[in-house]
């Protein structure tokens, strides 16, 4: 239940001598209605209060056991997917070709973002975009400019 009085200025003299500021204080006490002893004394990030212990909640410790990370689980769930299969399906392990491939392509002066744009947005076979060089578009410099006249 949360204090039905104000604070006063010695409960907030004794909250900042913990490290504790005014507006933590009066979250803890008013909204989050902790323990006005445990308000004054836990440091700061210390003690987390969870009320709430619902479905979610249930399912993302079944994620976690499955090896699955939070961000990804709710992500799963943002997409419309199912509690269970949010918690239960593995998580696609990526193989390292991507790297591979871009560590040939390096040498051969392609770009990550040409690469990549040859091989998803062109559907080219990743040999030909780690291999075929880039063709040099644009202005010509002065030297080829002087070469033709």
């Amino acid at each position: 239940m949360a204090l039905n009085r104000w604070l006063t200025d010695e409960e907030y003299a004794r909250a900042s001598a913990n490290g504790i500021s005014r507006g933590a204080l009066k979250y803890r006490v008013y909204e989050a209605e902790w323990d006005l002893e445990e308000a004054l004394t836990a440091p700061p990030k210390s003690v987390r209060h969870n009320k709430f212990e619902g479905l979610h909640m249930e399912w993302r410790k079944v994620a976690t056991e499955n090896g699955i990370n939070s961000a990804t689980y709710y992500s799963r769930l943002e997409y419309g997917w199912g509690y269970q299969e949010a918690a239960t399906k593995p998580v696609k392990k990526s193989k390292g070709l991507g790297k591979l491939w871009l560590a040939l392509a390096k040498p051969n002066g392609i770009g990550y973002n040409t690469f990549m744009s040859r091989v998803i947005t062109r559907k080219w076979d990743v040999e030909k975009a780690a291999t075929k060089p880039v063709e040099a578009r644009g202005r010509k410099p002065a030297q080829a400019k002087e070469a033709v006249l």
